[in-house]
């Protein structure tokens, strides 16, 4: 599940390098939305 510093660090700069990563879509979908979208049960 992804947590942010923001605003210390933003959005632009860190989706930018979370996508130089290289990690795959679903990799990323997973961190982004669906890990927490199941631990909500939403």
């Amino acid at each position: 599940m992804f947590g942010t510093d923001h605003p210390s660090i933003p959005f632009d700069r860190l989706f930018r390098e979370w996508d130089e990563l290289g990690y795959s879509d679903d990799v990323m979908s997973k961190v982004f939305h669906r890990n927490a979208e199941r631990i909500l049960g939403v």
